[in-house]
């Protein structure tokens, strides 16, 4: 969902091509790498090794292929490109018209093979800019991939451990993918918003890197970039553009948002008139006071701290059912 959330929310739509000079990471095709990723998870706790699964799995070896292919490609290594190409075309056909036990063993072996090549390319690439920040992110969430595929070739070969040992490295190898998804989560964040948001921003500094932004303070709500001569359409709990001066009540709505874009416009000289739309539609209105007294700091809420709650919570939901 957060995948989802960036790709559909970015200011600037994510990148799918690579390049070297300067360098330029492909936010979209690490997008990609989580969300299959993340489905391909879903699927095996849920239906095992199922066609879908297998299908999500290969999805997401010819996502992270396509890293390899675009780097090949930057550097002139056309016949490595276009092995790579040959390779991921021979896994999805076969994923798409084999039954799921014959698909397995080729698809994970692979991938092993491809990942591998990719962490090692980028790897390479990395040792020629140590100061990008970007790259070496990259290449990190790369190497905890590369110990995912670690614990899957254990578990795949040593079958004297006891299934207890065994299903216990593969729960490890699977936290590293969710590590690895983090850490690309957090690269799309640095690179397709601002670097510097965090939790508490001086209110002035802020203002003055948007154009619009909403600020909620106990006494009422405050707009900029509206002029009040006419309706406009905003997003007031929208995260990186919304702002509170503390812990008021309307923080809720960005946890659980039950309103999302609302037409404002001028009611009276001390106050708002709010439009809100609910079920896709405008039809709830509320009066708002106006607020012109601006706070010195505000709390700006980005989806990274929406997540928090929300991955406690599941964390808390996981221990209680592992202990049924």
């Amino acid at each position: 969902m957060h995948a989802i959330l960036i790709f559909l929310h970015a200011k600037n739509r994510p990148k799918f091509s690579t390049r070297v000079n300067p360098f330029e990471f492909p936010t979209g095709i690490a997008l990609l790498w989580v969300f299959f990723t993340a489905v391909s998870h879903v699927l095996v706790g849920f239906t095992w090794r199922s066609n879908a699964a297998v299908l999500t799995k290969a999805l997401h070896v010819a996502t992270e292929a396509t890293f390899l292919v675009q780097l090949s490609i930057a550097f002139g290594y056309y016949g490595l490109s276009s092995a790579v190409l040959l390779i991921i075309s021979i896994i999805l056909i076969m994923v798409l018209t084999l039954p799921c036990s014959a698909t397995v063993g080729f698809t994970s072996l692979s991938g092993i093979a491809l990942d591998t090549t990719n962490f090692i390319a980028f790897l390479y690439l990395g040792c020629t800019k140590r100061d990008n920040k970007e790259l070496w992110m990259a290449i990190t969430a790369f190497g905890i991939h590369v110990l995912y595929l670690i614990s899957l070739l254990f578990v795949q070969n040593y079958d004297n451990f006891s299934e207890e040992a065994r299903g216990s490295v593969r729960i490890v190898g699977m936290i590293f993918n969710i590590i690895a998804s983090e850490i690309f989560l957090q690269l799309v964040h640095l690179i397709e918003y601002d670097p510097d948001d965090s939790f508490i921003v001086p209110t002035d500094e802020w203002i003055a890197k948007r154009e619009v932004v909403s600020i909620w303070t106990q006494k009422g709500l405050i707009i900029k970039g509206y002029i009040g001569d006419r309706p406009m359409q905003i997003n007031v709990f929208d995260p990186y553009v919304t702002g509170y001066s503390e812990c008021v009540p309307q923080i809720l709505n960005a946890f659980l948002p039950l309103f999302g874009n609302c037409i404002i416009c001028s009611y009276d000289k001390k106050h708002l008139q709010l439009k809100w739309s609910f079920l896709f539609a405008f039809c709830f209105t509320t009066k708002v006071p106006r607020c012109s007294e601006i706070p010195d700091r505000v709390f700006v809420l980005t989806w990274n701290h929406i997540r928090i709650p929300y991955r406690v919570l599941f964390v808390v939901i996981g221990l209680v059912f592992s202990m049924i």
